[in-house]
C-alpha cells in the first residue's frame, strides 16, 4: 500500500548570497520489489525558494554610513566645514548599541573644530538611522584633490558581541 511520509529540511543561505530564485534539487531513491527482483528507483525534482538577501533576521548586525553631506560642492583649504552622516543598522531585528565612531584622513588632511575626531552613539535601532554632524577644517595647504576620511566604528549587538567596521567618506577640497 502506499503510503506518504512528511519531511523536514531546514536550510540556511549563505552570508552576502544575492536576492533572486535558487532551484534546489530533491532526489529521492528507493528499492522496489524484493530478493531478486529489488531494483533500485530514483525520482528528480526541482524547486525553487526565493532568497531575499535585504530581509534578513539572522545574522550580524551591520553598521554602514549610507549618506554623508558636506553642504556644498566642494570645500576651500582652511575653512572649516559642517559633515553631516547618517549610520545605518542593516539588520531588520537585531538593535546595535555603545557606537564608538572615530573620523581619521589620509594626511591628517582633515581636523575636528571644537570637538574630538571622535563621537558616541547610544544605539541605532534594528534597521534605524542615527545621524552626527562634526565640523571640520582641511589643512590651509591641502592638495586640490578628493580627500578620504575614515570612519572606524565599533558597536556592539544586545549580547555585547563587539563587531568593528570601517566606511570611507570622499570630501573634495579645492
Amino acid at each position: 500500500a502506499a503510503k506518504s511520509v512528511p519531511v523536514n529540511f531546514t536550510l540556511f543561505a549563505k552570508e552576502k548570497i544575492e536576492s533572486k530564485n535558487y532551484p534546489i534539487r530533491i532526489i529521492v531513491e528507493y528499492e522496489t520489489g524484493s530478493g531478486s527482483k529489488r531494483e533500485l528507483q530514483t525520482v528528480n525534482q526541482y524547486v525553487g525558494v526565493f532568497i531575499d538577501s535585504n530581509d534578513r533576521d539572522m545574522g550580524t548586525p551591520k553598521v554602514m554610513v549610507d549618506w554623508y553631506d558636506y553642504g556644498a560642492e566642494f570645500i576651500k583649504a582652511g575653512d572649516a566645514f559642517p559633515l553631516a552622516i547618517s549610520f545605518y543598522n542593516t539588520n531588520k531585528t537585531k538593535d546595535v548599541r555603545n557606537i564608538r565612531v572615530s573620523l581619521s584622513s589620509d594626511g591628517d588632511v582633515f581636523s575636528p573644530v571644537e570637538s574630538s575626531n571622535s563621537f558616541f552613539i547610544q544605539e541605532i535601532p534594528a534597521n534605524g538611522r542615527v545621524e552626527k554632524t562634526i565640523n571640520l577644517r582641511p589643512k590651509i595647504d591641502a592638495d586640490y584633490k578628493t580627500h578620504n576620511i575614515f570612519a572606524d566604528i565599533e558597536y556592539e549587538d544586545t549580547k555585547g558581541e563587539t563587531y568593528t567596521t570601517k566606511e570611507l567618506i570622499g570630501v573634495p577640497v579645492i
